[in-house]
């Protein structure tokens, strides 16, 4: 009887190994042309593309464990399973068959590449089954965390990452831990006896910020010994708790540094008051004086600067001039104001002409009359101009060196062009614009200026002439075209009215701009008036209160009362 009973035991062993068969891979390799996983895309929690396994099994019910992402969906003999790029194997479980752990570089593929489809043909699941084995309970382990993307561990081995929403075990205990960069980890148990266990977990922050401010702005922030990219004042963020040393630097002061301990959660306060170690220093000195400190270029005329401690030798240059140095030294946070001028070097100018008595202009300034000694006249070149009425004026360039006497000889010319100008004014003064009009013709034929403008003058009003304003304005165009600002005004006139001319803003404009770019009054008021207006140029009244600024500075009475009308805005 024993020993039937053992032969029935060892039976039904027998029976459930046959049963309980295995699960073989016959195949698994890359499918080039199947772009499934590209067509049909899917992505795992870090936002990155799956990799597709077609697994080939001949039985319905199968469960797949590993890196799976998202449901599993059955047709036909085929299971469509996508997996996490870099995953390197796949479980299967069937019942009635030995789980299948597919190991997949047994079959010369090291791990799963993203938007890739794969085949797995898996055999053995097509044997009737004849036992049903136990059924295991398993439910779901969801995890989130705050913030999200923490590690998960569960008995110490890594599962994925927070949110954790597709983590299938069987009941039992379970110990997890959540680690994040810069926070504590979390622990704690999972007790799953029900269908899923849910959890949300608050990480506590392993960091702080520290608040940096200084008496000065602007200083760079050291933490640690390292650049940090910000200046004071500002706060860092997301320091590790514990002890640091905050630097700061800023030129011309002396580097401070401070402890700190940076607590949880909290902000930690610093401040550091910054000894400058420079001053204010002036040196003030003749206009175009080149000004050196220790053999550097400072500037011209006048500088004031925030200079370091220390000597300096102040130099300063000008051509015909002898340098001046002078040592100072600089205390810090004591200002210091110098006048420091080069020495002028002098020598003397005889001036004579032929015929004497010619008014003389040095450098603009009128000094007397030939002939003339002029002394104390500073070394370095001048510009010596006589005049005499009925005359050329003559202009003549001489250098004056230290100490010298310097001869300047001037034979004076008859202006001709003058003569009959000033003959043909006094003609105009009395009236008699007929002999006006002769003398002027003289006079503009040989090209001077003034005497074509008169000449258009006569010409566009009748006077002593027929009234004629192609030539007038002929006359005014050759004035024009030698910078004379008055006549450039006037054709610019003729254009805006269309006085004689076919109308034209455009070419008005243009003539007002170059007698007003010459300073002449009546122009800059009218581009002032224009620009307010926006008569043939966009409308400004930035570009109108500068016309009538320089319309006003040039003696205009409209301008002045326009100007006033901006000033009461």
């Amino acid at each position: 009887m024993k020993c039937n009973l053992l032969i029935i035991a060892l039976s039904f062993l027998c029976n459930i190994n046959i049963v309980a068969q295995e699960l073989n891979v016959e195949s698994f390799f890359v499918k080039t042309n199947d772009i499934t996983a590209r067509t049909q895309p899917r992505q795992d929690i870090n936002g990155n593309d799956c990799a597709l396994i077609k697994v080939q099994l001949a039985a319905s019910g199968a469960e797949f464990g590993g890196n799976v992402v998202g449901n599993v969906s059955y047709n036909k003999s085929e299971y469509l399973v996508y997996m996490s790029e870099g995953s390197k194997r796949l479980n299967v479980k069937l019942e009635g068959y030995l789980p299948l752990e597919a190991c997949f570089e047994e079959y010369g593929i090291k791990a799963l590449e993203g938007k890739t489809t794969y085949v797995m043909t898996i055999s053995g699941a097509s044997v009737a089954r004849q036992i049903e084995a136990p059924k295991i309970k398993t439910g779901w382990i969801i995890l989130e965390s705050d913030p999200s993307g923490a590690s998960v561990y569960i008995n110490n081995e890594f599962v994925g990452n927070t949110p954790l929403n597709n983590y299938k075990q069987s009941y039992g205990t379970y110990q997890y831990r959540l680690e994040s960069p810069n926070y504590h980890p979390a622990t704690g148990t999972i007790e799953l006896n029900a269908g899923r266990f849910e959890q949300s977990i608050a990480l506590k922050p392993a960091f702080g910020s520290i608040s940096v401010k200084s008496n000065v702005a602007g200083a760079k922030i050291l933490l640690d010994g390292k650049p940090t990219g910000k200046n004071s004042p500002a706060t860092l963020t997301e320091i590790p708790s514990g002890s640091h040393s905050i630097t700061l630097q800023l030129d011309k002061y002396a580097p401070k540094q401070q402890n700190v301990v940076v607590e949880d959660g909290q902000t930690a306060d610093v401040f550091m008051s910054l000894d400058a170690r420079f001053a204010r220093i002036t040196i003030n000195s003749i206009n175009g004086a080149e000004i050196y400190s220790n053999g550097k270029l400072m500037g011209k005329g006048f500088i004031s600067e925030d200079m370091m401690e220390g000597y300096y030798d102040i130099e300063v240059r000008l051509a015909h001039y002898k340098s001046v140095t002078k040592q100072i030294q600089v205390i810090a946070g004591q200002s210091q104001d110098i006048t420091l001028n080069p020495i002028q070097k002098y020598g003397s100018l005889d001036i004579v002409s032929t015929p004497h008595n010619a008014t003389i202009t040095i450098d603009g300034k009128e000094v007397g009359k030939s002939p003339l000694t002029i002394n104390n006249l500073l070394e370095g070149e001048h510009n010596v101009q006589l005049s005499l009425e009925k005359y050329k004026i003559e202009t003549k360039k001489v250098v004056i060196y230290e100490n010298q006497t310097m001869p300047l000889h001037f034979n004076l010319s008859i202006d001709t062009p003058r003569y009959y100008y000033d003959l043909g004014k006094k003609s105009f003064e009395i009236k008699d614009y007929r002999q006006a009009a002769i003398y002027y013709k003289k006079a503009a034929e040989q090209g001077y200026s003034e005497a074509q403008l008169d000449l258009g003058y006569l010409y566009k009003e009748g006077l002593g002439l027929t009234k004629d304003i192609k030539e007038a304005l002929k006359w005014y165009t050759q004035a024009a075209n030698q910078g004379l600002p008055e006549a450039q005004y006037r054709i610019g006139h003729m254009y805006y009215l269309g006085d004689g001319v076919i109308s034209s803003r455009s070419a008005a404009i243009k003539w007002f701009h170059k007698s007003a770019d010459q300073g002449y009054a009546a122009a800059e008021y009218l581009l002032g008036y224009f620009y307010e207006c926006g008569i043939g140029v966009p409308k400004s009244n930035k570009q109108a209160k500068k016309w009538y600024e320089l319309a006003a500075k040039h003696g205009d009475e409209n301008a002045k009362k326009q100007l006033r009308v901006y000033i009461d805005r």
